[in-house]
């Protein structure tokens, strides 16, 4: 987060402040200076999506995961250890991934659909 230089006085009534630390507290914000912020950088935009792009990185980083034992169930099969249970897991592990790949592929969708973000095709060589 980039230092907070610059400072500015605004004057509010007591129902913009209530309104303002209510907003803080659902934003974990400790102070009204924290929670003017918050209401600011919403105005401006600046938080849309916010939890959308952590929960898509939740699930890029569960896909990596789950491709780390693809790849130890892959090399078990081509050292020639390779078991029926194997590859019941690798099918459960392929499931998953396809079910991740959806939901990321839902929330981009949705994403565009709002205007939130844009989409470009990806040209292959």
């Amino acid at each position: 987060m980039a230092k907070k230089q610059r400072k500015i006085s605004i004057r509010i009534d007591e129902n913009m402040a209530e309104q303002l630390m209510e907003l803080g507290k659902s934003e974990k914000s400790t102070n009204l200076s924290g929670s003017a912020r918050t209401a600011i950088e919403k105005g401006l935009g600046m938080r849309e999506g916010w939890e959308k792009r952590q929960e898509m990185q939740k699930l890029i980083y569960e896909i990596n995961k789950i491709g780390v034992n693809i790849n130890q169930i892959v090399k078990d099969h081509n050292s020639k250890i390779y078991s029926i249970g194997d590859k019941e897991k690798l099918n459960f592990l392929l499931e998953q991934v396809i079910e991740k790949l959806e939901n990321i592929k839902n929330m981009i969708t949705e994403e565009n659909k709002n205007g939130n973000i844009k989409v470009e095709k990806i040209k292959g060589k």
